[in-house]
């Protein structure tokens, strides 16, 4: 799926004709469907085997609820619809819980609302439903003017495979796991979710999770000094990547921002091609044979590569919280999720690379290249 949509996204940028750039769009709009569908299979799989972890930090609600909502403001402009946020007064502004799964659940009801809605918009609106001692229950509603759900249907809406009729699962795609994902989700935080709902009126769906509200502390409110990477100008950028046509994709996506590259198959690949080069970056990928990248990570901090001197990327399809913390903790600089977007792998590279060091203007003309690095593994 890495392949597909990234070489469809690269051929998008060029300039072929209509015909060929509406296949291509198809090509991609499916793929992007196909890997929805993929990502909640796998999702309910790791679920069904007790793989379903919640962590405990400390998170802004605003925050979470705005990022997550800012993903479908382009959705649902493109169907002219309204989306709002609001969030009450008096919701604590730090609070101790499982941001990502928060996220998980809020992009799976947010986007069955767009899906279902052809006019009007979707309201989403934060409360607190209720104080104990020891936490907050907050409430989550998101409503929605769309096409409503049938009393005798409701009951069925959270068992996994399962949709409205088999009429909307043809006309609106989907696995029928978002909302049995979203279910598991509450109710391993000790919550409880439901939905209200009237033909042609629209629905509310709503989830109540029971959080202990944070404290800010002072020593975080003091601005360290800034510390960047080291910076140069002969900008190289090694890419580690065992799966051929992942590694294609990366580098033309490199390409075009008119960046050098070596490609590496493994970890181990990368700690000779440190030693015999010298590089701005590394984008590891985390899984790869022989040495994987995380622990190649581990085994390059050790041997005295800071993280401002080597700024080092994780790429992985893994994106909760638990894997991000594995990331950070062999010291990774950051992490990208594939599949990889050139937009959010040019925003990733502007931040760690100096911003005159590739092309900003993915359209232009390449002057730039790849160069395969040739490394033997004993």
């Amino acid at each position: 799926m890495n392949g597909i949509l990234g070489l469809s996204e690269i051929m998008l940028r060029n300039d072929i004709e209509d015909r060929e750039r509406d296949h291509v769009k198809l090509i991609k709009s499916s793929a992007q469907g196909l890997l929805a569908v993929i990502d909640d299979i796998i999702e309910y799989s790791r679920i069904e085997a007790g793989d379903l972890s919640i962590v405990k930090e400390s998170f802004n609600l605003q925050q979470v609820a705005g990022e997550v909502t800012d993903l479908f403001r382009v959705t649902a402009a493109d169907k002219n619809l309204q989306l709002d946020l609001n969030l009450d007064d008096g919701l604590p502004a730090l609070l101790e819980g499982d941001p990502s799964r928060l996220r998980q659940v809020l992009v799976n009801l947010i986007s069955n609302a767009i899906k279902f809605t052809h006019t009007g918009g979707v309201k989403i609106r934060f409360s607190i439903s209720g104080n104990k001692e020891l936490n907050t229950r907050i409430r989550c509603e998101i409503e929605d003017t769309g096409i409503g759900i049938e009393p005798k249907i409701i009951e069925s809406l959270f068992l996994p495979f399962s949709q409205a009729d088999e009429s909307k699962t043809r006309k609106f795609g989907g696995s029928g796991l978002g909302l049995p994902i979203s279910k598991q989700a509450v109710e391993a935080q000790a919550g409880s979710i439901g939905v209200v709902s009237e033909m042609g009126l629209g629905s509310i769906f709503w989830f109540e999770i029971p959080y202990i509200e944070g404290s800010i502390d002072e020593k975080e409110l003091e601005s360290p000094p800034e510390e960047g990477p080291v910076r140069r100008h002969d900008v190289r950028v090694l890419l580690a990547e065992d799966n051929e046509i992942n590694q294609i994709v990366a580098v033309r996506q490199l390409e075009e921002l008119g960046l050098t590259v070596d490609v590496a198959w493994n970890g181990r690949e990368v700690l000779k091609a440190l030693k015999k080069n010298q590089y701005s970056l590394v984008l590891m990928d985390c899984q790869m044979p022989e040495l994987d990248g995380i622990e190649a990570t581990r085994l390059i901090r050790k041997r005295g590569y800071t993280e401002s001197d080597l700024p080092i990327i994780a790429l992985t399809t893994h994106v909760f919280d638990e894997d991000r913390k594995r990331c950070f903790e062999a010291g990774m600089n950051d992490f990208l999720s594939k599949p990889l977007s050139l937009l959010e792998l040019r925003n990733t590279m502007e931040k760690w690379l100096e911003k005159d060091s590739f092309r900003s203007e993915p359209d232009l003309v390449l002057t730039r290249g790849v160069t395969p690095v040739s490394l033997s593994c004993p």
